[in-house]
């Protein structure tokens, strides 16, 4: 019987473990700070400031358990991409496609942002015949998520990294058997796939 409660207790430690990286991945989603040292490389600029802190006053104002639409997060996601485009002082080439059917489908906040935010820190995206592609699809309980980006060839694995890792365990705390995550890569492309089912 003892033996039975010790077991419990570690199943239990371990599902707090697991709770706690996906709220760790959340929040790193959340914090911007890759954007915002671009921002800060930009500091004279007043409407690229203004600009950065409404996107991080809405991204503050998100919880991590409690869901909202396929549009507001698509909205977001513009956002940023808009803003990483303006303050990076390298040309950064990215292409976006956002084929939503039911922008009012609900999915947990900022569940898109960290392979994005992966592939435009970790990859190569300075060419324009290589840029950054980022494609959502969504239907009335599907939405999937393609990134993409020229390999980085100065990192060993692009998706060996803390918030890869804790992203994964936000996404199996969150969606558990109804989400599958790709990730791919060769000698000239990294790819990350993910599909979340029965929203």
């Amino acid at each position: 019987m003892l033996w039975s409660k010790k077991k419990t207790t570690i199943s239990e430690l371990q599902d707090q473990i697991l709770a706690l990286k996906a709220e760790l991945s959340f929040l790193k989603a959340r914090e911007l700070s890759d954007l915002r040292k671009l921002i800060k490389t930009n500091e004279q600029n007043e409407p690229l400031i203004k600009a950065f802190f409404e996107l991080q006053n809405a991204a503050d104002s998100l919880t991590e358990n409690i869901k909202w639409s396929v549009g507001e997060e698509v909205q977001f996601v513009e956002g940023l991409l808009s803003l990483w485009s303006q303050t990076n002082l390298e040309s950064v080439e990215i292409k976006n496609q956002f084929l939503i059917l039911d922008p009012h489908l609900q999915i947990y906040p900022l569940i898109t942002v960290p392979p994005i935010i992966n592939s435009l820190v970790n990859g190569y995206n300075s060419m324009k015949e290589h840029p950054v592609k980022i494609k959502f699809q969504s239907s009335s309980k599907h939405l999937q998520l393609e990134v993409s980006n020229r390999v980085n060839h100065y990192l060993e694995d692009q998706a060996n990294n803390s918030e890869i890792v804790a992203f994964k365990d936000r996404l199996l705390i969150r969606y558990g058997e109804h989400q599958q995550l790709f990730i791919n890569s060769n000698s000239n492309l990294f790819k990350t796939t993910l599909i979340l089912n029965d929203l």
